[in-house]
């Protein structure tokens, strides 16, 4: 009974250490956040996706490539529609995707998308590599949701 106590007190006296260094410093590179879409009763609809990319690293970064499974098609367009080829977010900076700038279009969704579940998608930068986008679906009058979203 004694010495279940002190290696009890020992473990409490150790855990703040340990806490401590068990938390890795962020890596440099995008992180992605704020991820929304609008709900949709539809199949094979168009539908935009929109999201945050902070740039922690002390070089720009390009989005190259976005692929969400629930699209038939993931394009990367402009403000008018204009398919693009790249995205680059600055050094040390943020980048909104947003009904007024360049988004996701999700071209010919596979199922509905119901409020309240969550879209995964993959995007590739130049330099970060791989990062998953989770795309929340929202109703469908969800401008409001985009200024309370932003950072």
């Amino acid at each position: 009974m004694k010495y279940r106590w002190i290696a009890l007190l020992a473990a409490l006296a150790v855990s703040p250490l340990v806490r401590a260094q068990s938390v890795p410093a962020p890596l440099p590179g995008v992180a992605v956040d704020h991820g929304w879409i609008r709900a949709s009763n539809k199949i094979g609809i168009t539908a935009n996706g929109y999201f945050t990319l902070t740039n922690t690293a002390d070089q720009p970064d390009q989005l190259i490539a976005a692929q969400c499974p629930v699209a038939r098609k993931t394009e990367m367009v402009s403000a008018d529609g204009t398919k693009l080829t790249k995205l680059t977010i600055p050094a040390h900076g943020t980048l909104v995707l947003d009904l007024k700038s360049a988004h996701l279009q999700l071209i010919g969704t596979r199922f509905r998308l119901y409020h309240t579940a969550t879209i995964p998608c993959g995007l590739t930068f130049s330099a970060t590599g791989s990062v998953m986008l989770y795309l929340h679906v929202e109703r469908p009058d969800a401008r409001k949701f985009l200024a309370l979203r932003k950072p």
